[in-house]
């Protein structure tokens, strides 16, 4: 017989079974869900089940290098063709100089088509283990190896990758006590030019950290960033490993960190089953934004793409958000995801356990303009000065095209900075101001600084700093200011890129992004010289 208890227990029943599942199964946004598109799935290789790919990069005619293992320390340098067919591959090991096998890890590519390998040795017993890094080339030819043994205690290896200028740049954890986060630098044949401690502190804290990485700045320091739990640590360092500002940021679930082209830095933060969250810090670790993606998935990568938006990864998949944290597209019905990297040509693939790989390109769009921004954050220019800007659009997914004639420009103080219809700005009276532009109803904004009065005679450039994708050509000009006259005379000027393997650049300006990375420009004319920074992306 039914009694009014027995339902009630019944129903309380399967309430609590309700909410145990839905904590067992959070939500996962989908593109359906929210009527977002999805990328387009171009191929999906399943290879052996205990082949595992660490890391993937573009061979340069249209396929991939691989770099990975396939058992436990058999270490694998495969090549693919453009479908992700294997046409060859080199199996070897490696070993460390007390003769035990190495077991690698991660891998981290380079600009030569090789990759660093990233792993572990047993000492003395199979629960010490010490870092190990080898450098092959694309064929698997071993270039160098080291052991980051310590005198006392041992080490884990977070990160390593090349830097800009051939050399490699790590992020690393010391077990002696007190334990110790440090950031080093290797030169290219792998011996250290330094090593420096950022922070020291107890066994619960630096212990199993859930992401430490660094990266280079535009203004040619280093970006360090340390999560664990709830808590990100960073630090802005000298290029000789000074700290220059340490921030901390509470609340925050596990995070990885993208740099902007502008030097800022976007924070993703999300766990199993919290929301991701987007935070936009400023180059002083001022937080700008913040943005709540409604969308649930440990997050493992952020990178930065040249529409100026964020392709991020996550254990179950990948999305893609604009420059103001919206979703673009999105795929997140995977399992097992291990990492995610952004090509050359604006694919992307997914590396996944049991031997898949996934390669993604994005949702075909109409051709509306997505974003715009000038060529710099910033601009600076003296009473009497006037210099041109150039403001970018970015059409569908990544087709970049020079809009300064089409939109409509704005002074926040006329007074101070006047803006003509082309772009060109003069500097009228002390003070900063900004200069907005503004087309099919999207805004990009810069700050202009006025300085003193017009110099007798200086050289300058059109942007305090260049920004360019691999490909891309970009105009530059040389200006020459006299009094209060100025003249363009780029052509009568010598030209030099400090690094032609980054950029290069001909006698009319035409400047040509070649390879990833930073690297300066130098104009010559009448005496006098100007430098600025170029960033490759």
């Amino acid at each position: 017989m039914k009694t009014a208890s027995a339902h009630r227990t019944r129903t309380i029943l399967i309430i609590w079974l309700i909410a145990v599942l839905t904590i067992i199964s959070p939500p996962i946004l989908t593109a359906s869900s929210k009527s977002i598109e999805a990328p387009i799935v171009e191929w999906e290789q399943k290879y052996d089940t205990f082949m595992k790919v660490h890391h993937v990069q573009g061979s340069g005619s249209g396929g991939y290098h691989l770099a990975g293992v396939t058992t436990r320390d058999v270490i694998h340098i495969s090549k693919a063709d453009p479908a992700g067919y294997l046409e060859q591959t080199h199996l070897f090991y490696l070993t460390a100089d007390n003769g035990k096998r190495v077991t690698i890890k991660s891998a981290s590519p380079t600009r030569d088509g090789g990759f660093l390998l990233i792993g572990e040795f047993p000492e003395l017993f199979y629960f010490d283990f010490v870092p190990f890094v080898a450098k092959v080339n694309a064929a698997g030819e071993l270039e160098w190896s080291r052991e980051f043994t310590r005198d006392i205690g041992y080490a884990d290896l977070y990160e390593l990758k090349e830097d800009v200028d051939g050399s490699y740049i790590y992020t690393i954890v010391n077990t002696e006590e007190p334990m110790s986060i440090a950031v080093g630098k290797l030169n290219p044949d792998g011996s250290t030019i330094w090593e420096e401690t950022l922070k020291y502190g107890t066994f619960s804290e630096l212990w199993s950290m859930d992401k430490l990485s660094i990266e280079r700045t535009p203004e040619n320091e280093y970006f360090v960033a340390a999560s664990k739990r709830e808590k990100l640590e960073l630090w802005r360092i000298s290029e000789s490993g000074e700290i220059l500002w340490n921030k901390f940021l509470n609340n925050l679930k596990p995070s990885v960190v993208a740099q902007t082209q502008g030097g800022h830095y976007m924070i993703v933060s999300s766990d199993y089953h919290t929301d991701t969250i987007l935070t936009y810090i400023d180059t002083a670790g001022e937080t700008l934004w913040t943005r709540n993606l409604g969308m649930h998935g440990k997050v493992i990568s952020a990178e930065q793409t040249r529409d100026g938006g964020y392709l991020i990864g996550t254990l179950k998949g990948v999305l893609k958000v604009n420059s103001e944290g919206a979703i673009q597209w999105i795929k997140t019905d995977w399992d097992r995801i291990s990492r995610v990297i952004l090509l050359e040509d604006n694919g992307v693939i997914l590396l996944a356990d049991y031997g898949r790989m996934i390669k993604l390109s994005a949702p075909s769009v109409s051709d509306q303009v997505q974003s715009i921004m000038f060529d710099s954050d910033s601009y600076n220019l003296s009473v009497g000065q006037r210099l041109d800007t150039v403001v970018t659009a970015v059409y569908g997914q990544s087709d970049l095209r020079n809009v300064s004639g089409q939109v409509m420009y704005a002074s926040s103080d006329p007074s101070v900075v006047s803006i003509d219809a082309a772009g060109n700005i003069t500097g009228l009276q002390l003070g900063e101001v900004t200069i907005t532009a503004e087309l099919s109803g999207l805004t990009a904004s810069s700050i202009v600084y006025v300085n003193g009065s017009s110099p007798q005679a200086s050289l300058l450039l059109d942007s305090n700093e260049y920004r360019l994708s691999v490909g891309q050509t970009l105009e530059v000009a040389v200006i020459y200011n006299s009094g209060e006259q100025s003249t363009v005379v780029t052509t009568d000027s010598v030209l030099i890129s400090a690094n032609s393997s980054i950029v290069t650049v001909d006698s009319d300006g035409n400047m040509i992004g070649v390879n990833k990375g930073r690297t300066t420009l130098t104009a010559s004319y009448n005496g006098l010289e100007v430098t600025v920074a170029v960033d490759v992306y």
